[in-house]
């Protein structure tokens, strides 16, 4: 396995793959590259080497893999939209690709929570209930820690969701290199998904309501 080879103070570099390419260029104090670990340094030479990769910067803030974004139907936990990014992305700048006129309202923890979210969402028509979130000198009085307890007997059905890819079907650890192959395998682990919420739906004769 390759190692950072270091170039100044918070610099180095990893050799590409086969040597072949610009190096992945490394940004980071000595005690900040050390934490790069091997599976971190792997899924970056597989990135590099992907197809169409010419440039690939490591830094502090750096996250290894993809994402999976996905709305949720808060009664029958089936997927609707879903997106996959670089694990870099927030959550929250996926939330206007998500969400659609006709959801009526909107669950989500207070990461998402931000004018142009709200504005988004109002533009839509959707009401939202995102969660309220505490600044600097402004903690959340005591009827926001009210609201947002209400809130999160719905918003937590998603952990649901990603409890059961991870535990039932094992989906959380992917192989392949490049995104297009790692969105492809995503978007299957979401229907296989919805296939075995089917299933239980149907078995346990729960009611689908309002599924997207």
């Amino acid at each position: 396995m390759p190692v950072i080879q270091p170039t100044g103070e918070a610099t180095g570099f990893i050799p590409a793959p086969d040597n072949k390419g610009k190096p992945i260029t490394v940004i980071g104090t000595a005690a900040i590259r050390e934490t790069f670990d091997a599976k971190c340094i792997e899924q970056s030479l597989n990135s590099r080497g992907a197809p169409g990769v010419t440039d690939l910067v490591l830094n502090p803030d750096a996250h290894c893999g993809y994402k999976n974004h996905v709305k949720a139907d808060a009664k029958s936990k089936l997927l609707g939209r879903h997106a996959v990014t670089d694990a870099s992305v927030h959550d929250s700048q996926k939330l206007a690709q998500l969400v659609a006129t006709e959801d009526g309202e909107v669950y989500a923890d207070s990461a998402y929570r931000s004018a142009e979210a709200e504005a988004m969402l109002a533009q839509k028509q959707v009401t939202s209930q995102i969660h309220e979130r505490a600044y600097r000198n402004r903690p959340l009085t005591e009827e926001q820690k009210a609201s947002n307890r209400k809130k999160s007997k719905i918003r937590a059905r998603i952990e649901h969701v990603f409890g059961f890819m991870s535990q039932s079907m094992k989906g959380f650890y992917l192989r392949y290199i490049g995104r297009r192959r790692n969105a492809g395998a995503i978007g299957l682990i979401n229907l296989i998904y919805n296939l075995a919420r089917y299933e239980q739906i149907v078995r346990l004769k729960l009611r689908p309501r309002n599924t997207v």
